[in-house]
């Protein structure tokens, strides 16, 4: 039953489909805070939301209802629950004074459904107050908190055999009748295998147990284990280990075992420049542009050593020029890293940085943005004002339209004189 309602195509609650009928006293109350809630919950309320129960007669209700008191409306209600749950005066106790509980009667009233609050005055107003303070929790309002949905999720993980202990319960099921079936019949060994997705910790000992009360075998090997990835896997990839409060991670042997060296980038640079180095020419120029995943420190370290090697294959060290620029944003990288130290020894008093403006010439790209190289950069313009001591607003960005071999970043930089220093 759902007192809250969808419009077609709508996916918020945008009107109530139920009527409350109040009756006098403390339920009467938790009907107005449990009318309070529902308002709250929607986007729209039809008036009016609630009647006085005495004042109303079971021809008359033309929608769900909530239902508490003594009315002939829950006298109906009550007669509805009992011919539909003919089981229930056998099975649950009277309600003691003070207790209350909310049933849900089907076709109650002209085939709609009905909440009915029982118990007598104190009762009823404590499980309205229930309902409206607390569901759909049970019992601290919240989403971290313990929900009725997960409740009914549990359960039916467990009857469809989805959770390790609807598992585990049909696995001692079918052990309990094997032995049954063995009856008093001398047992020499006995070894039983029980997987399930999470297995409790205890299990092992509850089936040893169980088998050694009613066989009591010679000898009796017992194994449980869990069939959830990540539960027996090496203690080498602790990322991958499923971790949960009942559930520790127990280390097991692998399957297999391989190991893969991947070389350092770094060195692998380094073996690339020095296999290329013996084609420098004695005195001639140089110049050499690297980008790799590092930060700033290894890249300098690494800029020394690379700088080293065409030097010793006769490289002239005044034409020799590295750079060592960051793989992971290197628009950003070349302007930190190479245009601000260049930058630095000059008057500049503004810096323009152009963009190439991004294009789909398929226009078949899911993932798209005209303005991607701009956002690579960031922040890149406050960076530069704070390296070359500049206001913010002398940094400026700007878009242009590329043409087959442009860059995709160009700088400028001026003087006070607005005379350009750098292009």
């Amino acid at each position: 039953m759902t007192a809250v309602s969808r419009l077609l195509r709508m996916p918020i609650p945008s009107a109530l489909d139920a009527r409350l009928y109040v009756p006098a006293g403390a339920a009467g109350t938790a009907l107005a805070n449990l009318a309070a809630r529902m308002g709250m919950e929607a986007t729209g309320v039809t008036l009016p939301l609630a009647s006085p129960a005495t004042d109303s007669a079971v021809k008359d209700v033309r929608t769900q209802a909530v239902i508490a008191g003594d009315s002939a409306l829950s006298k109906e209600a009550d007669a509805k629950l009992r011919a539909q749950d003919t089981a229930s005066p056998q099975t649950e106790p009277n309600l003691a004074r003070g207790e209350g509980e909310i049933r849900v009667v089907n076709d109650s009233f002209a085939r709609r459904g009905a909440l009915l609050a029982r118990g007598d005055d104190a009762g009823a107003a404590a499980g309205l107050d229930l309902l409206s303070g607390h569901f759909p929790n049970l019992w601290e309002p919240g989403k971290p908190y313990l929900s009725l949905e997960e409740i009914r999720y549990d359960l039916h993980r467990f009857f469809s055999l989805r959770s390790g202990a609807g598992q585990a319960a049909v696995g001692l099921y079918h052990l309990e009748r094997w032995m049954k079936e063995i009856g008093t019949a001398p047992v020499k060994n006995v070894k039983a295998e029980l997987f399930v997705d999470l297995t409790d910790p205890h299990l092992t000992d509850f089936v040893r147990g169980q088998i050694q009360d009613r066989l009591h075998p010679e000898g009796l090997e017992v194994v449980t284990n869990s069939l959830r990835a990540g539960t027996k896997c090496c203690d080498r990839q602790p990322g991958v280990h499923y971790q949960a409060a009942e559930q520790a991670f127990h280390t097991s042997t692998p399957t297999f075992t391989e190991d893969l060296v991947i070389p350092w980038e770094g060195t692998r640079l380094l073996q690339a420049v020095q296999g290329v180095s013996s084609r420098v020419r004695r005195g001639g120029d140089v110049k050499l542009v690297a980008r790799v995943s590092e930060g700033p420190e290894q890249r300098r370290k690494l800029q020394a050593q690379l700088e080293d090697l065409p030097k010793h294959a006769g490289a002239n060290p005044q034409r020799l020029q590295v750079v060592v620029l960051s793989a992971y944003k290197p628009g950003y990288s070349w302007l930190m890293d190479e245009i601000a130290p260049e930058l630095a020894a000059k008057p500049v008093a503004s810096v323009k940085i152009e963009f190439a403006k991004e294009v789909d010439p398929t226009g078949e790209r899911a993932m798209y943005s005209p303005a991607r190289w701009v956002q690579e950069l960031y922040p890149v313009d406050e960076m530069l004002a704070r390296k070359l001591n500049l206001p913010l607003a002398k940094i400026t960005l700007d878009q242009f339209e590329p043409s087959k071999g442009s860059p995709t970043y160009r700088v400028h930089a001026y003087d006070a004189g607005s005379n350009e220093i750098l292009a």
